[in-house]
């Protein structure tokens, strides 16, 4: 009896898959609508799914308060909503978040060492562009000393994902090496071909 009453309560407690699938739609629909500029048709849906806790929603929410896109810009709500997706584990908001402590925005100053955190979370679930900014983190000494070998590595990783900007970093390579660093025993690597 115990058992059934488990699993009739999980059964009300669990969205309908047609219900998630149509929720999932509308937040893809709406991402897309974002994208074109149609700010006010997409936050009506975003808002409130991001308020249910939808981190693609939520990420978007961010991005929205960032720039100012159908709301008023306001830094400390979109570092709420990339928060709020972040510690879902939503690899874009680490990314966002990353990005935002690297090059700072209104009312938020610049902070190297919170933005390679976020970095160093999306990295260790694979995601390439934040693979890219924290090789850039390392190159140019951002929250610590320069290191060469480490951006060559996270550039060389990301380009193996198919990031382009990786690719270009790596590119550059033979420019990056010419920054000076602490003792570097750095191989040419593939992603140093490229050009």
């Amino acid at each position: 009896m115990f058992r059934l009453a488990l699993l009739i309560f999980g059964l009300v407690l669990s969205p309908p898959p047609l219900l998630a699938a149509s929720h999932n739609a509308s937040v893809a629909e709406a991402r897309l609508a974002y994208i074109a500029g149609e700010y006010d048709t997409d936050l009506a849906v975003l808002l409130p799914a991001a308020q249910a806790g939808d981190p693609v929603a939520q990420n978007i929410a961010g991005a929205a308060f960032v720039d100012g896109n159908g709301v008023a810009q306001d830094t400390t709500l979109a570092l709420q909503w990339y928060a709020r997706a972040a510690n879902q584990n939503f690899q874009k908001a680490l990314h966002n978040l990353g990005h935002l402590y690297v090059n700072g925005a209104p009312g938020l100053s610049p902070d190297f060492t919170k933005a390679a955190g976020y970095y160093d979370r999306a990295i260790a679930l694979g995601y390439g562009a934040s693979m890219t900014n924290r090789g850039l983190m390392h190159a140019l000494g951002q929250g610590g000393p320069v290191d060469m070998g480490a951006a060559v590595a996270l550039f060389d990783q990301a380009a193996d994902l198919g990031d382009i900007h990786a690719m270009n970093n790596g590119g550059n390579c033979p420019a990056w090496l010419d920054v000076p660093r602490q003792g570097s025993d750095i191989q040419p690597r593939r992603s140093c071909a490229i050009n």
